[in-house]
């Protein structure tokens, strides 16, 4: 009887000793750094954090004059999201900056680009894209976008997003095109790490379409965008 009751106590110690470190390895979450600086527009990084959080990931915030090597250090992707000014964004980076973004990449790191983050990945900008990034439409209104995903049609939030036109020496993993057959969403090799560039906005929630007084007719789109993620990052 005294036997059990030690064998039983010291079972009961072992675990008590063993769940910190469970608990510590199950919260352990690869680590999402998200561009809210000059460029983006409003309430863009929220909901593109949001959906980065949903895909898995602890999201931390960066603004312009804290992207550098250090504090890309321990990040698995770097997110850039929808805005309203190229420029703005590009000038807002210091010295530096858009260098240690490229490095990050090259060296395994992942970049997701959704819209104005796309168009910032052109070799005339960040340079992680050597193909041709253009304006989808002429107009810049919001409206609903029907696009092929993975092969299976889907009315996507859209505005002022760009299409994509690769190089033929670049391998690109095609995820979505336009009614019209230009592409929508890819992934890409960039060295040891990969680019994902998306036009439309899949991140886009509820108000969005409130604001805009649109409406979806086949549903939320962010878990379109959470395999997107995943696969970026595999």
């Amino acid at each position: 009887m005294q036997f059990l009751i030690t064998r039983r106590f010291l079972a009961l110690l072992m675990l008590m000793i063993a769940a910190p470190c469970y608990s510590a390895q199950s919260q352990s979450l690869p680590v999402a750094l998200v561009y809210f600086g000059p460029g983006v527009c409003s309430g863009c990084p929220q909901s593109l954090a949001k959906v980065i959080k949903k895909s898995g990931y602890e999201v931390r915030r960066v603004n312009a004059g804290g992207i550098s090597k250090e504090s890309l250090k321990d990040v698995k992707i770097f997110a850039i999201p929808g805005g309203d000014d190229v420029r703005e964004l590009m000038d807002a980076l210091q010295s530096g900056e858009s260098a240690a973004i490229r490095e990050f990449v090259a060296k395994g790191g992942n970049y997701l680009g959704v819209c104005l983050g796309a168009y910032v990945a052109s070799r005339s900008e960040l340079g992680l894209f050597n193909g041709e990034i253009r304006a989808h439409s002429k107009t810049i209104e919001a409206r609903m976008e029907n696009v092929s995903w993975l092969g299976k049609p889907r009315w996507v939030y859209f505005q002022d997003g760009p299409e994509f036109k690769t190089d033929d020496a670049d391998k690109s993993d095609v995820w979505s095109v336009y009614r019209t057959g230009e592409t929508a969403a890819l992934i890409q090799s960039y060295k040891l790490g990969h680019i994902g560039l998306v036009g439309p906005h899949l991140e886009s929630d509820q108000s969005w379409l409130d604001d805009d007084n649109l409406s979806d007719m086949d549903g939320d789109d962010s878990n379109l965008l959470v395999e997107f993620i995943k696969a970026i990052s595999k």
